[in-house]
């Protein structure tokens, strides 16, 4: 500990349940040590490096960690008054093993400058703003920053409304594809709803819409900016507010019509059952259509996809995966078009 009293080392580790009896975490979930010997609790400034282990054994008050699998090194080198940052710059990375390193080593994944000016964050330490640069290389260097490398794209955020439990209902982001923003790569608006304050407190959402442009000049249904439009709706929810089926619409713009709109074009039902206590979902089934001019009414069935979700990390990304597609959802269960595993890493921020 520091002077100020806070730890320059934690390791915190995940559980899925509890066991109250003898007050045990079980089902171990993840594993993070966060060491923060470079970062200054007087200034709030400095690095923070954030790195995921999958196995801990304790003694005591005392933990060994072992097999790496992420890291991430957060430099900070602005904050506001209450330690918020406005100036930072996150390098992300996975643990990987190759030929040329075989016992493994860690390897580039994602690297990040966010923006935040302290006058566009909220009383409840929420940005309202921010300016988010990503990069396809980055350096940490020996004085603990990080220099960011090749840049990729820029995104412009607005974040225009929160709900009381601080769940974001509306943000607008501008892309960009290069810093002086001048090239504009899309635009976009997503709105969201909360059926009640159970579901807002999960952060399950009712309603999500997702609207993108090629830019803002034009964002009338007839114009030709539109890129697509996609609305995820919750249909029923289990006793804690768990979504049990949503309906996915997926709206394109027809420009081949003898009178150009945005239509809907495509439609996903997703069955979901087999949740953690955590809110991740075991099984997934979606029935994919695809909507002619006539409408839903003749929509046109594509498939049947069973995802069976067997782990998620920390994050509530999936990392071990089964995927079975079907014909249609009557189909004989032992005859699927194709069945894929898939296992995922490496997540970037």
């Amino acid at each position: 500990f520091d002077s100020t009293g806070m730890a320059k080392n934690e390791i915190i580790v995940t559980y899925s349940g509890f066991d109250l009896q003898h007050n045990l975490g079980v089902n171990q979930i993840s594993v993070k040590e966060i060491d923060s010997s470079n970062f200054s609790s007087i200034t709030n400034t400095g690095t923070r490096v954030i790195t995921e282990y999958s196995l801990v054994s304790f003694s005591g008050d005392s933990a060994t960690v072992s097999g790496e699998k992420s890291r991430q090194t957060i430099y900070v080198d602005s904050s506001d008054n209450r330690g918020n940052p406005t100036h930072e710059t996150i390098l992300s990375e996975g643990w990987i093993v190759d030929a040329l390193n075989p016992t493994g080593h860690f390897s580039f994944s994602g690297a990040q400058d966010i923006t935040t000016l302290s006058n566009e964050i909220n009383r409840f330490d929420q940005a309202t703003h921010s300016v988010i640069k990503n990069y396809s290389s980055a350096t940490a260097n020996i004085d603990h920053s990080i220099t960011p490398g090749v840049f990729q794209t820029l995104e412009d955020t607005y974040y225009t409304n929160y709900d009381k439990f601080g769940n974001i209902l509306t943000s607008n982001t501008h892309t960009y594809t290069d810093l002086g923003k001048t090239v504009l790569k899309d635009y976009k608006e997503i709105e969201n709803s909360y059926l009640n304050d159970t579901t807002a407190k999960r952060g399950i959402i009712d309603t999500s819409t997702v609207k993108r442009w090629i830019d803002d000049t034009d964002k009338t249904d007839s114009s030709s900016k539109w890129i697509d439009k996609t609305i995820i709706h919750t249909n029923t929810y289990d006793l804690e507010g768990r979504a049990l089926n949503q309906t996915q619409d997926i709206y394109t713009f027809d420009k081949m019509s003898s009178t150009p709109s945005l239509k809907l074009s495509f439609e996903n039902i997703i069955d979901l059952s087999g949740y953690t206590n955590r809110g991740d979902a075991g099984k997934e089934c979606i029935t994919s259509y695809r909507v002619p001019d006539t409408g839903l009414v003749d929509k046109i069935l594509l498939d049947y996809k069973v995802m069976t979700n067997r782990t998620y990390d920390a994050s509530h990304n999936i990392v071990n995966q089964m995927v079975v597609t079907y014909s249609t959802p009557t189909s004989d269960l032992t005859t699927p078009l194709d069945v894929q595993e898939i296992r995922s890493s490496n997540f970037d921020s």
